[in-house]
C-alpha cells in the first residue's frame, strides 16, 4: 500500500506510481523512456519475445499506413472448467497476474479486459469467470476503452506513448497509434465515434483525439495539469477530463473538440464516470477521500460524498443505479446511490483496488486489485437478500422489579455480504446492533421485534416477528400489584416450618391437659 513515507516507484515492476510521489517529485521523460527500454530488453532476453503478426482489418476499417504490430493472442493463463460463475451472490476473485490497472467491458463479446503487468491485457470470459487469454500490447498498458461502433478496444500504453487497438472479435492487437507522452486513460464518444486519450505527462496537459473509423489522430485538446482520467457524457455530448494536479475537471465540447470550461473538484482527482440515469458526472478525489458530483446540465458541483481512503477508480452500474468507487488505501469499494447521492454500503475486495468496470451482460462490477494481482467480481444483482431471527435462551433477571432477558439470534443470506444487523424493540427502546442481541422486558406478554439487515451494496430487508415473554421463573406471582423479591423455595420452607410449629404447639397443649 502507498504511504507518504514509502512511495512506490512508477514503473517498479509495472506497478502504480504513488499519487503522493507523483504530486511531489519532478518527472524525467528520459528516465521513463530508458526504464521502458530496459523492461522491453529484459523481456526480449528472457526468450519470450512477442510474435509479430500481420494486421488484418475488417471490411470498412482503414488503418492508414500502419501494417504490422506485435499482439498475438497467448494461450490461456487460467482455464478452470469447474470455475465459479461470476455474480453468484458473493465477492469472488480471478487471478490475472501482477499489477492489474484498468478494466473495460466489451459488450459485443461479453469479455472483460484487464490491463497490467508490463505489456499485456488479460481477457476474462464474463460468462464463466475464467481467464481465456492475454494480448500483447505496448509498454505499461493502463487505461482502456471499448468502441462499440467498430468492436475495438483502445489501450493507453503509458511507457510506449501510444495506443494499441485490439480487435475484440479475434482478441488480437491490430495497430498502435502514436499519441502524447505518458497516455494513461481513454474514453469512447458514441456521438462522434472518437476516442479521447488523456496524456498524463504532457507539459501543458492535453488530450489526443483518435478517429475510431480510421484509427488516426485527428486533433489534440488542451486540458489541465496532468490529465489522467476521461469520461463521455451522452446527455450533453461533452467529454470530462480529470486533471490530477490542477484539482479540476476540463469540459470538452465533443461536437467541435474545444474546451467549454473547467470545474473545480477535490484534491487530486483520479477517476471520472458518467451516470446516465441522473445526468451527473462523478469524480473520485484521491487525496480528499471523497467523490465530487457534477451536474452535467450546469457543469457545477452539486455534492461531495465521503468514501474510503484513496479513491482511485469509479464506475456506474446501470442495473441498480449505483456508482462504485474503488478505494486504493482501504482495500474496498464504496457503493453510492445515484438516486440520493449517499453511501449505501462498502464491499471488501483485494489489495490496492484501482480500475473498475460494469459488465452489462451479467450485471457484475469488475475491480482490478493492483497489489494482490487479481480481479474482484462484485455481484450487483445477486440472489435476493433474505433475513430471519430466532429466540435463544430466556432467563429471569430479577423478581422485584420484574425483568426478563431474551436472547435473539439473526441470520442473513443472499445479497452481497458482509451484512449489518439492526434490532428495533418498539417505542421507547434503544436500537441494538449485531447478529446476536439481548433485550430486557419488564412485563410478561407478546412483543413485536423487527430485524433490519443491510448488505454491502445498499439492499435492505426488514423482518418482524412476535417474541413471547413467559411468566417469571422462581418468583411468586404478582398479587395486588407487588411481588416478593424472595425465591418461592423460601416461602415453601417458611410454610413448612410454620406448620411444624403449629403441630408441635398442639402436641404440647394436649399433653398439658
Amino acid at each position: 500500500m502507498w504511504s507518504p513515507a514509502t512511495p512506490q516507484s512508477y514503473f517498479c515492476g509495472g506497478g502504480l506510481r504513488s499519487p503522493r510521489a507523483m504530486a511531489s517529485t519532478a518527472r524525467s521523460p528520459i528516465l521513463l523512456h530508458a526504464l521502458a527500454v530496459g523492461i522491453a530488453a529484459a523481456f526480449l532476453f528472457s526468450g519470450a519475445a512477442p510474435i509479430s503478426v500481420a494486421a488484418t482489418f475488417p471490411q470498412g476499417h482503414h488503418p492508414g499506413t500502419r501494417g504490422t504490430t506485435t499482439g498475438e493472442m497467448l494461450p490461456a493463463v487460467r482455464e478452470d472448467p469447474g470455475a465459479f460463475p461470476p455474480c453468484s451472490g458473493s465477492v469472488v476473485s480471478i487471478p490475472v497476474g501482477p499489477y492489474p490497472l484498468g478494466v473495460a467491458y466489451d459488450s459485443a463479446n461479453a469479455y472483460v479486459y484487464v490491463t497490467g503487468s508490463v505489456h499485456n491485457v488479460t481477457v476474462i470470459n464474463g460468462t464463466t469467470g475464467t481467464v481465456v487469454g492475454s494480448v500483447i500490447v505496448g509498454g505499461i498498458p493502463w487505461g482502456i476503452a471499448f468502441d462499440r461502433s467498430n468492436g475495438y478496444l483502445y489501450v493507453a500504453n503509458t511507457a510506449s506513448n501510444n495506443v494499441s487497438v485490439i480487435n475484440g472479435a479475434t482478441n488480437k492487437a491490430l495497430i498502435s497509434v502514436p499519441v502524447g507522452f505518458d497516455p494513461i486513460a481513454a474514453s469512447y464518444d458514441s456521438a462522434n465515434g472518437y476516442v479521447y486519450v488523456a496524456n498524463w505527462d504532457e507539459p501543458n496537459g492535453n488530450v489526443t483525439v483518435i478517429n475510431g473509423a480510421t484509427d488516426s489522430v485527428v486533433g489534440s485538446v488542451p486540458a489541465g495539469s496532468d490529465p489522467n482520467a476521461v469520461a463521455y457524457d451522452s446527455a450533453n455530448e461533452d467529454v470530462y477530463v480529470a486533471n490530477f494536479l490542477s484539482d479540476n475537471v476540463t469540459v470538452i465540447n465533443g461536437a467541435n473538440d474545444t474546451v467549454r470550461g473547467s470545474v473545480s473538484v477535490g484534491s487530486w482527482p483520479r477517476a471520472v464516470a458518467y451516470d446516465s440515469s441522473n445526468g451527473y458526472v462523478y469524480v473520485a478525489n484521491y487525496d480528499s477521500n471523497n467523490v465530487s458530483v457534477i451536474n452535467g446540465a450546469t457543469d457545477t458541483v452539486v455534492g461531495r460524498i465521503p468514501v474510503g481512503f484513496g479513491p482511485y477508480g469509479v464506475a456506474y452500474d446501470r442495473a441498480n443505479g449505483n456508482v462504485y468507487a474503488s478505494n486504493y488505501d482501504s482495500d474496498n469499494v464504496t457503493a453510492i446511490s445515484g438516486v440520493t447521492d449517499t453511501v449505501v454500503g462498502s464491499v471488501p475486495v483485494g489489495t490496492g483496488p484501482d480500475g473498475l468496470a460494469y459488465d452489462g451482460a451479467n450485471e457484475c462490477i469488475y475491480v482490478a486489485n493492483h497489489d494482490s494481482g487479481n480481479v474482484s467480481v462484485i455481484s450487483a444483482q445477486a440472489s435476493p437478500l433474505e433475513a430471519n431471527f430466532s429466540e435463544g435462551s430466556t432467563f429471569t433477571g430479577t423478581c422485584q422489579p420484574f425483568t426478563e432477558n431474551v436472547s435473539l439470534m439473526g441470520s442473513a443470506s443472499g445479497g452481497v455480504p458482509p451484512y449489518q444487523f439492526t434490532w428495533y424493540f418498539g417505542p421507547g427502546s434503544s436500537l441494538s446492533y449485531g447478529p446476536v442481541t439481548n433485550h430486557t422486558y419488564t412485563a410478561t406478554g407478546t412483543y413485536n421485534v423487527t430485524l433490519t439487515v443491510h448488505d454491502s451494496v445498499g439492499d435492505t430487508l426488514s423482518v418482524t416477528q412476535p417474541v413471547g415473554v413467559p411468566p417469571p421463573s422462581g418468583c411468586l406471582p404478582i398479587v395486588g400489584g407487588a411481588a416478593s423479591n424472595l425465591p418461592w423455595q423460601f416461602y415453601v420452607l417458611l410454610g413448612g416450618t410454620l406448620v411444624g410449629l403449629a403441630l408441635l404447639a398442639i402436641v404440647v397443649w394436649s399433653r398439658r391437659k
